[in-house]
C-alpha cells in the first residue's frame, strides 16, 4: 500500500498539466481562438441556455454575450495578472529574503516585523481595502497583488537563506574572499531556485481567486473586458439561470485545483527525502 501511494505521488498530474496548458494557449491567443466577439452583445439573443444553440454551446449572458467566448478571453486577465503579479511580488520577495537571512541584525529584524505585520492582518481584508481606494484597473490590480504577495516569498526563502548560508561551500567561499554580493547571486540564490518555482506554482491559483474575488465585488478589471471574477459578479441577479454561474465557477476551480495539484507534485520531486524512497 505505502508502495502504490508513493508510486502515485511520483506520476505527473497530467490532466493538470493538460489543462494548464489550455489555459496558457487561451491566455496568449484568446480573441483568435473564440468563436465570436466576447464583448458583442445582442439583447434578442440574452438568456439562451446551453447546448440548444451550436452557435453559443454555452449558451449567452443576459447581455446576449456568448459565454464561451468570454471564458477564453477571460483567461488572458488571469494570465497577464499571474504572470505580472508572480514577476513581481516574486522578485521584491526574493531579494528582501536574501538580504533579510543573509545580512542579519537589524535588516533582518526590520524586514521581519513588516512581513510579520503584513501577515497577521487577513490578506483578502487587505485587497479589498485597498483595491476600494484605488480605481477600478488592470495595472492597479497587479500593483495591489504585487505589494501584498511579497511576503509570502520573504518568510519561505528566509528560512532557506538562513539554512543554507551556513554550509560549508559558503563558508570556503567567504575564506576564497568572494564578496557577499557574490556569494548571493552565485552561491545562495540558485539553491532557493527550487523553493522559489514551488512557491511562484501555488501562488498562481491564490492570485486567480483574489482576482476574480475582487472583480466580483466590483473592484477589479472593470467591464467590458471579459473577467471570471466579473462574470459571476453579473450572474448575481439571475440565479435561475445556472449556466451563467456553473461554467466560469467551474474554470476558476478547475484551473485553481490544476496549479495546487502541479505544485504539490513540484514540491515532492524537489525534495531529496522522497526521492530517496
Amino acid at each position: 500500500m505505502v508502495f502504490n501511494s508513493i508510486t502515485q505521488m511520483r506520476r505527473m498530474p497530467i490532466f493538470s498539466v493538460l489543462f494548464l496548458v489550455i489555459f496558457l494557449i487561451c491566455g496568449i491567443f484568446g480573441s483568435s481562438l473564440a468563436p465570436l466577439d466576447p464583448t458583442d452583445g445582442d439583447l434578442s439573443r440574452s438568456l439562451i441556455p446551453p447546448f440548444q444553440d451550436r452557435n453559443y454551446p454555452l449558451g449567452t449572458d443576459h447581455l446576449g454575450r456568448d459565454i464561451l467566448s468570454r471564458i477564453i478571453c477571460g483567461a488572458r486577465i488571469s494570465m497577464i495578472v499571474c504572470i505580472m503579479v508572480i514577476f513581481f511580488a516574486g522578485s521584491i520577495g526574493t531579494v528582501l529574503a536574501l538580504l533579510s537571512g543573509y545580512i542579519g541584525g537589524k535588516v533582518d529584524i526590520i524586514i521581519m516585523r513588516i512581513v510579520d505585520t503584513m501577515l497577521s492582518i487577513p490578506y483578502m481584508m487587505i485587497a479589498i481595502a485597498l483595491a476600494a481606494i484605488l480605481r477600478p484597473s488592470l495595472f492597479n490590480i497587479i500593483i495591489l497583488l504585487s505589494i501584498l504577495g511579497w511576503t509570502g516569498y520573504a518568510r519561505v526563502i528566509r528560512g532557506e537563506v538562513l539554512r543554507i548560508k551556513d554550509s560549508d561551500f559558503v563558508k570556503l567561499a567567504k575564506i576564497d574572499g568572494c564578496s557577499k554580493t557574490r556569494i548571493l547571486i552565485h552561491h545562495i540564490f540558485p539553491n532557493i531556485v527550487n523553493t522559489l518555482v514551488i512557491l511562484a506554482t501555488l501562488q498562481v491559483g491564490a492570485v486567480i481567486i483574489i482576482e476574480s474575488s475582487l472583480s466580483f465585488l466590483g473592484l477589479g478589471v472593470p467591464p467590458p473586458a471579459p473577467s471570471w471574477g466579473g462574470m459571476l459578479a453579473d450572474s448575481r441577479s439571475y440565479i435561475s439561470n445556472w449556466w451563467l454561474s456553473t461554467f466560469p465557477g467551474l474554470t476558476i476551480m478547475a484551473t485553481v485545483l490544476s496549479c495546487n495539484l502541479l505544485g504539490e507534485w513540484l514540491r515532492l520531486q524537489m525534495d531529496p527525502q522522497f526521492r530517496q524512497k
